[in-house]
């Protein structure tokens, strides 16, 4: 992490300096000297910190004889994949970012101008987590791949490749269900109250920022599950640990996401049967609770039936293993 972050400072300073026109707010080089010499230092403090323990830990995992093997460790799977969800987070997350400078121009042309002017000190960062995060992710990605085809175990092999999978599709999952629920809640709005006041390019700036979650989540989360969903045809692929972790974490969002909102639907009800008067933002309220319920609706909806086929295809194994047993 200090290497990942180090890294991002430095990339930072360099694209903002690409960015500065004229090099203006530079002192002769110092600040330039003094910025690189710090981010430096850190990389190269971080650098040694994890390279040392890493190139130690991936020889052991080189070696296949003796009883305590690297390859089975389980700390260096927390480790990876405890590097890959952050890496796979920030970089969802600042990809979405750029993009959403991108739309935000599209749909409000007249201010795009003024758009750039005040996101080119934050944009210089985003690009440098996307970058080094992105890169962090592609390693340890190929690491991952490289430690599945290097087990003995075919069922070894597999359990790798899908917690990777399931990693990154709950993250793509995430970010898409919240972009949808933007989506929608924006386009009710527009049509429900469309006379309140929330800004000259308020719906566009909120489509602008939902749809590049949309765009970001969506083929991050169907890109891994469209292969694992291929894969559920295989007992122990329906039955895998990670597999149920998935679709119990998504089920459980999705239901807390419905009695939230629900809750929170019955509380701005009660406050009005007590003799509170009902205004715009209670409208603006239920919708937003509405919005967030029906895309947590349909999700559940599809996770319910994901699990529902896992469980048929169980009983059918079942029944066929049971009809194979001679009788006595």
């Amino acid at each position: 992490m200090i290497l990942l972050f180090a890294s991002v400072g430095l990339v930072d300073t360099l694209v903002s300096l690409a960015l500065t026109s004229g090099g203006a707010s530079i002192d002769n080089g110092q600040w330039l000297a003094a910025s690189i010499a710090d981010r430096g230092a850190t990389m190269l403090a971080g650098l040694m910190l994890w390279l040392a323990p890493w190139v130690w830990s991936s020889r052991l995992f080189a070696q296949q004889a003796g009883a305590d093997l690297e390859r089975d460790s389980t700390l260096r799977k927390v480790y990876l994949y405890a590097v890959l969800l952050t890496a796979v987070s920030w970089t969802v997350w600042n990809a979405a970012q750029v993009l959403y400078v991108l739309l935000r121009a599209m749909l409000i042309p007249s201010e795009a101008g003024g758009l750039w002017n005040t996101v080119q000190s934050d944009l210089s960062r985003t690009v440098a987590y996307a970058l080094v995060f992105g890169t962090a992710w592609a390693y340890h990605a190929r690491v991952v791949s490289r430690e599945a085809t290097a087990a003995t175990e075919r069922h070894r092999q597999a359990t790798i490749r899908w917690i990777y999978g399931y990693l990154v599709a709950i993250v793509g999952a995430i970010t898409f269900g919240a972009g949808l629920g933007g989506i929608v809640n924006t386009a009710v709005k527009v049509v429900a109250i469309p006379g309140v006041n929330q800004g000259a390019h308020w719906w566009q700036e909120q489509l602008a920022l939902y749809g590049t979650m949309i765009l970001v989540g969506l083929p991050v989360w169907l890109i891994p599950w469209t292969r694992l969903q291929r894969e559920v045809v295989a007992t122990v692929a329906r039955r895998s640990l990670a597999r149920r972790v998935y679709l119990f974490l998504a089920l459980g969002i999705t239901v807390l996401t419905l009695v939230g909102t629900g809750a929170y639907t019955l509380y701005q009800l009660l406050r009005v049967a007590l003799g509170e008067r009902w205004t715009v933002s209670n409208t603006s309220d239920a919708i937003d609770a509405a919005s967030a319920a029906l895309v947590a609706g349909l999700l559940l909806a599809y996770h319910l039936r994901v699990l529902q086929r896992d469980a048929a295809l169980a009983s059918s194994d079942e029944a066929a293993a049971a009809a194979s047993v001679p009788a006595a």
